[in-house]
């Protein structure tokens, strides 16, 4: 499964020093592939909460691969949803909202419960 990752997520992980890719294997022990569109890596380097040397390194160990992803649609959050729909992908992301948007198109989810991620 395809796993959409989104800017709050990778922001919080680093934050708190959670390995991304060990959280996923508990709840996709089936198999899984971790991204990020280029958008959101683009947001995350803006926010300067990460330095963008540090935010490759973290994004190499934790197996993520940057897609580059164009698209008509408004906004990184209709891109994730956009690219998640058309991929048969997951979206993982702590914004409640992105989080509604998503379940209203069916997509499943990854999400923070607990101080552990969560799969719907």
């Amino acid at each position: 499964m395809k796993v959409i990752i989104d800017s709050n997520l990778i922001i919080w992980a680093f934050k708190h020093r959670i390995d991304i890719k060990d959280q996923m294997l508990e709840i996709l022990p089936e198999g899984f592939e971790l991204l990020i569109l280029r958008d959101c890596l683009r947001e995350i380097e803006r926010s300067g909460k990460v330095k963008p040397e540090v935010l490759k390194e973290y994004l190499k160990s934790w197996g993520i691969r940057v897609v580059d992803y164009e698209s008509s649609a408004k906004g990184v959050d209709s891109k994730i949803l956009e690219y998640a729909k058309k991929n048969r992908g997951c979206v993982a992301t702590l914004d409640a909202d992105l989080r509604r948007r998503a379940r209203k198109l069916g997509l499943h989810l990854v999400y923070l419960h607990n101080n552990r991620l969560e799969f719907l």
